[in-house]
């Protein structure tokens, strides 16, 4: 098991969250999911659809915010202690972080 959950979270790190188009690509993940050794075919196609989701503005392209300003308390202590590495909330989650 910890060898599979590593070749699972390699080909999410490497491969879907760098290029999350490729998700739509269903030959193309199906020899990326083998070079990590993965041929679960039933996750391969729910992936592909997640990938159209994604596509079609239904859901966030990974590291993307998804939806409006948080509500969460916590979220909001954090992000105002840690300022642009905060997080999305109270001027956090900058792309550039300067120190």
């Amino acid at each position: 098991p910890e060898i599979e959950r590593a070749q699972l979270m390699a080909f999410f790190s490497q491969v879907i969250i760098p290029f999350p188009h490729i998700l739509t690509k269903k030959s193309t993940m199906k020899t990326f999911a083998e070079l990590f050794h993965i041929e679960d075919d039933v996750m391969l196609e729910e992936l592909r659809d997640l990938g159209e989701a994604m596509l079609s503005g239904q859901l966030p392209m990974p590291g993307q915010q998804g939806g409006g300003p948080s509500n969460n308390p916590v979220a909001s202590v954090i992000g105002a202690a840690l300022g642009p590495q905060g997080g999305n909330t109270n001027g956090g989650g900058s792309d550039l972080v300067q120190q």
